[in-house]
């Protein structure tokens, strides 16, 4: 197999405001559901409810506890407003932790959203990625069970290393991979843009082919020029593809302009009928898979498992 390096496009940090999907999650019992509907009218004003929701936390319901750190967090807390050393502790409630030290077992919304605070700082509070890491880790679950946005936060941690984070491109790779079973379009260009260029897991072209074809027809821009690049590489097993990569890169600057420019060199360099051919297939594809990207914020505060 030919050993071309694939480019790999991504900047610092932009999978936390990222296309992605999403990730739904059924309420989980009765009390999760009671207490984020309390949230929501303690959000449109409501004390009473605000109340409830500490009397409910106080006497150990976590999802209670969780959705008044929420409200605090985001000051939406009537009266209250914002305040994030009673978000926090709301959240260690809700967490079942009482010290630094002591194992986060409780609620994955209130470790996901200290996480948030540690790794961007809030209001006092210095930011500490290796802390954020923690609490991410603990809301982010394993390959069994994974929420998605925690596992972003990680992917993206590890993929750059940030403060005291050091880079680590294999525990990247995992939590892209753990994200794009859940079919995190972000995630599927990350790991099949990983898997194309040998970053952090094994090289395997042919899966890098299927992750990146998956976010293509999520509308990934990124993961239509990677697969442009793959079909300009004779993997042993397929041959150079020059009108495959052009259409890629006709399909890509339908709807991100800056690949124009490298579609039309692509198309100059092919005779008339392969031009034709590489118009046609983009065409087919864009009728079936031409809808844009929907947006997801990883930076966001959440009170419930589905975004």
């Amino acid at each position: 197999m030919t050993k071309r390096r694939i480019l790999l496009l991504g900047l610092l940090g932009a999978c936390l405001a990222a296309p992605g999907t999403a990730q739904t999650i059924p309420f989980l019992d009765g009390g999760q559901k009671r207490a984020y509907d309390l949230s929501r009218a303690a959000a449109t004003g409501s004390e009473a409810a605000l109340e409830e929701l500490r009397s409910r936390a106080n006497d150990g319901d976590r999802w209670s506890a969780m959705q008044f750190g929420w409200l605090h967090h985001t000051g939406k807390a009537p009266k209250a407003g914002r305040d994030i050393k009673i978000a926090m502790k709301a959240y260690r409630k809700a967490a079942k932790i009482a010290s630094d030290s002591a194992a986060i077992t409780g609620n994955p919304l209130a470790a996901y959203n200290m996480g948030l605070i540690y790794l961007y700082g809030d209001d006092g509070v210095e930011s500490d990625p290796h802390e954020a890491a923690k609490w991410f880790s603990a809301a982010a679950g394993d390959e069994t069970k994974v929420f998605v946005p925690a596992a972003m936060n990680l992917a993206n941690l590890f993929e750059y290393g940030f403060g005291n984070v050091a880079q680590d491109l294999a525990e990247s790779a995992r939590w892209y991979r753990a994200a794009a079973a859940h079919k995190e379009p972000y995630a599927l260009y990350k790991l099949g843009a990983m898997l194309a260029n040998g970053i952090g897991v094994a090289a395997n072209p042919f899966e890098a082919q299927i992750k990146l074809e998956a976010a293509a027809k999520m509308g990934s821009t990124d993961a239509m020029y990677i697969l442009s690049r793959l079909s300009m590489v004779d993997h042993g097993l397929t041959e150079k593809n020059p009108v495959n990569a052009a259409k890629w890169l006709l399909i890509a600057s339908e709807n991100n302009p800056q690949f124009k420019k490298l579609a039309n060199e692509a198309m100059s360099k092919l005779p008339r009928d392969k031009q034709n051919s590489a118009k046609n297939m983009a065409m087919a594809w864009l009728k079936s898979y031409g809808r844009p990207m929907p947006r997801t914020d990883y930076r966001v505060p959440l009170n419930t498992l589905t975004q």
